[in-house]
């Protein structure tokens, strides 16, 4: 009867055709083109909290003309109660620019109700807690970027990889392949069938195998693999020519917003001489309040525009960063 004290083999291959090696290149592909999309996902984010950002700072910019339109009309206020207590204006007159600040200082609830929904969303969105007293700081103009650096150009390149990988592997797979074997033990019988002893022994070599049953597959295999993968290719260049579409679309909202600005600053100025014109003409007594309240209101409006067309460039200008692939400030 045979007996083993005990008994052990391995085998190590030494040739696999590449199928080891196609593998390993495989699984980091994969978690490239995986790490690649989680970054996708991140820029769509990036583009919520800019417009919530700018969103929040274009309504701190307001409250600061609101402050500013408020000072104009309590001066007006002033000045009408002054000749009021002359006899040389009316009741009514003060009461028309006491029901104009009111209405100011409902507009400036409304901004604060809208800020404060605004940093609730933006502090969910950047998992950091805001309060209303949050202070923003108005960002510097971005360096706009020339090229796209957009993490799917990376994707497409890995998942061609992976594509090409597939390829490689169907050619492994027809190759042979090679091992190193050996086995051992110590019993009874030993290799030498004849002896009753218990002997220590071991066998090796080398093993030769070779799958031929993938030679017939691997023409259904590649035409699969063409099947189902996609037109990667097309795929990059497609989105290459959207992401360039709207590149120029948000370069001339930039340039645009440019121009808009230069011209906010000539009818301020205009709005403004305008307004302290005014401002003298109702001390005087020869200008109403309704007509005072208006060139206030005109000036009010002149750098309203203004306020929004900086902030309107600025999240043009960050756009333009996210969607080509830059949101760094150079």
């Amino acid at each position: 009867k045979d007996q083993y004290k005990f008994y052990a083999e391995g085998n190590q291959v030494i040739y696999d055709g590449g199928i080891i090696k196609n593998q390993k290149e495989t699984a980091e592909a994969n978690e490239v083109v995986q790490q690649q999309n989680l970054e996708v996902e991140l820029y769509a984010l990036y583009d919520r909290v800019n417009q919530l950002f700018f969103g929040a700072l274009l309504i701190d910019e307001q409250k600061k003309q609101n402050d500013l339109f408020q000072k104009d009309i309590q001066n007006g206020i002033d000045k009408t109660k002054a000749l009021l207590a002359n006899g040389t204006a009316y009741r009514s007159s003060v009461d028309e620019l006491s029901a104009q600040l009111l209405q100011a200082e409902q507009a400036r609830v409304e901004l604060e109700a809208t800020r404060s929904s605004f940093i609730i969303m933006l502090s969910l969105f950047i998992n950091s807690k805001l309060s209303e007293s949050t202070i923003l700081q108005k960002p510097l103009s971005p360096v706009l970027a020339e090229t796209v650096n957009r993490p799917e150009l990376l994707s497409f390149d890995y998942q061609k990889k992976i594509y090409d990988l597939q390829g490689h592997l169907l050619d492994a797979q027809l190759r042979p392949k090679v091992s190193f074997f050996i086995q051992g033990g110590y019993g009874r019988p030993g290799l030498n069938m004849l002896s009753n002893n218990f002997a220590a022994y071991y066998i090796g070599g080398i093993k030769f195998n070779w799958n031929f049953g993938s030679i017939y597959s691997y023409k259904n295999q590649q035409h699969l693999l063409v099947i189902n993968n996609p037109p990667i290719a097309v795929q990059k260049e497609t989105f290459l020519f959207n992401t360039m579409m709207v590149r120029q679309q948000q370069n001339s909202d930039v340039e645009k917003y440019a121009k808009l600005i230069q011209k906010d600053d000539a009818i301020i100025s205009l709005r403004e001489s305008v307004k302290n014109a005014a401002s003298a003409q109702l001390e005087n007594g020869v200008l109403s309040a309704h007509d005072y309240i208006n060139e206030v209101d005109a000036e009010d409006q002149a750098r309203q525009s203004k306020i929004l067309h900086e902030v309107q460039l600025l999240q043009s200008q960050y756009n333009y960063q996210n969607t080509m692939g830059d949101i760094k400030i150079k």
